[in-house]
């Protein structure tokens, strides 16, 4: 989590200007009592406390902004920033993703915007 929390820091600090705030969502899809929605509310904090308020991440729980599939199609549409799915939700969009694959393109090759240019991880 703290790998994913620095790298979104250190893409949201090249692109950012001085005294302006970035503002993005997280969806989720779980209960908000459910150890992923924990997880998804740490990672908002953990990238405003980073970038000291420059990023700030809204989590939202219990599919406030949509189910697993709308929010695969939010991501593409650049309405939200993140959010947690398995890999048979990505299947529509790429279909070689499933949950029997043995490998997997992670979300953010997969599903962001094609007019993004975003680096691959190491």
């Amino acid at each position: 989590m703290e790998r994913l929390a620095f790298a979104t820091v250190a893409l949201f600090a090249t692109i950012a200007s001085a005294n302006a705030q970035i503002v993005t969502k997280y969806s989720g899809i779980q209960p908000i009592e459910h150890p992923s929605s924990y997880a998804e509310k740490y990672f908002a904090e953990e990238v405003g406390l980073l970038t000291k308020g420059t990023v700030k991440v809204e989590a939202y729980a219990n599919t406030q902004l949509g189910d697993a599939v709308a929010n695969v199609q939010s991501i593409r549409n650049g309405t939200i920033g993140f959010t947690t799915v398995s890999a048979s939700n990505l299947s529509k969009w790429k279909p070689k993703v499933s949950r029997s694959s043995p490998t997997w393109t992670p979300v953010h090759a997969t599903c962001l915007p094609r007019r993004r240019s975003i680096p691959p991880t190491t």
